[in-house]
């Protein structure tokens, strides 16, 4: 668990970040969404002492940030930020492994856990461990950054705008990978981003943040139907509110009996992702997939219902 406990950080007369206070459960994904110079980098890099605040407290697992050394605290805190981070002169093998390496763990046990993490990420060990970050697409650089932060197992996994530098499919990839991984490790993560998409795709909570202060935070769904201040429905959008709903419903809870024609989707897919493809194809239904078999299908007429009793 990560406890925020009033924390603050003041430039001169000037609070980037006012007080703020929080509780991050273990095993989650909290996103912290907020315009530019809204605090929630410099929030962020407090947890890990890369700012130190002015006052206030941080707690990971009941144990004051302060009473440890930061390089020590960071060595238990993965960081993954936008643009990967990656050393260009060290294979992809070395860059996972830089922290285990501080650590002083074993050799053999480093590379079982490059081998896994590279396994995780469904990027061929033996394909992949000698290569440089320069002979990699942006995706993958992406995902290599990201198994270096969890590659000492760490309490908590920091990352910052770490997509922001990806184009839009790969993006969506990336964004469902961390969720996929995330699930499998049980990691607890912390992500900034100034996209109200993304935070509402990957957050199980959603911290608003606006001029330094903490708005709001609560689950994507009550973000959406019931925001706080006028500046957190301006960030959710009246237009893309109902479809913002659709994308918070898997397609698991909607399937019914039946075959449809053309490629199918998962079961953990959303309503939103199933309303695309109808419309994008011109069907009225998508057959849906769970474990790679079919189970059913779900309809246009079922979004179209479950969207009025959201709306």
């Amino acid at each position: 668990m990560i406890e925020i406990d009033k924390i603050t950080k003041s430039y001169a007369a000037v609070k980037a970040v006012d007080a703020v206070s929080m509780t991050v459960e273990t095993g989650t994904i909290t996103v912290i969404v907020g315009t530019s110079g809204s605090g929630k980098t410099t929030l962020l890099r407090m947890i890990n002492r890369l700012e130190e605040p002015t006052s206030g407290e941080v707690r990971i697992n009941g144990e004051s940030t302060l009473s440890v050394k930061p390089h020590i605290l960071r060595r238990r805190i993965g960081y993954a930020i936008q643009g990967h981070g990656l050393f260009p002169h060290y294979t992809v093998a070395r860059n996972i492994a830089a922290v285990p390496r501080l650590l002083k763990w074993p050799k053999d046990k480093i590379r079982a856990r490059v081998d896994e993490l590279l396994d995780l990420f469904s990027m061929e060990p033996a394909q992949f461990r000698n290569r440089y970050p320069a002979e990699l697409s942006g995706g993958q650089q992406q995902r290599v950054g990201v198994a270096r932060a969890l590659a000492s197992r760490p309490d908590l996994l920091l990352m910052d705008e770490p997509f922001g530098a990806l184009d839009p499919i790969i993006r969506t990839r990336a964004q469902e990978d961390l969720r996929h991984i995330q699930r499998r490790l049980g990691s607890t993560i912390m992500l900034v981003t100034h996209d109200m998409e993304e935070a509402i795709r990957l957050g199980d909570r959603v911290a608003v943040m606006d001029g330094g202060k903490l708005v709001q935070y609560a689950s994507p769904a009550e973000i959406i139907a019931k925001p706080a201040t006028d500046f957190v429905a301006d960030m959710v959008g009246d237009v893309e509110r109902p479809l913002r709903l659709l994308s918070l419903v898997p397609l698991s809870e909607v399937v019914e009996d039946g075959a449809a024609e053309g490629e199918a989707l998962s079961a953990e897919a959303s309503l939103r992702d199933a309303l695309s493809a109808c419309l994008w194809t011109g069907r009225d239904a998508v057959p849906v997939l769970r474990d790679g078999q079919a189970v059913g299908r779900v309809t246009l007429k079922a979004i179209r219902e479950r969207a009025e009793m959201q709306a």
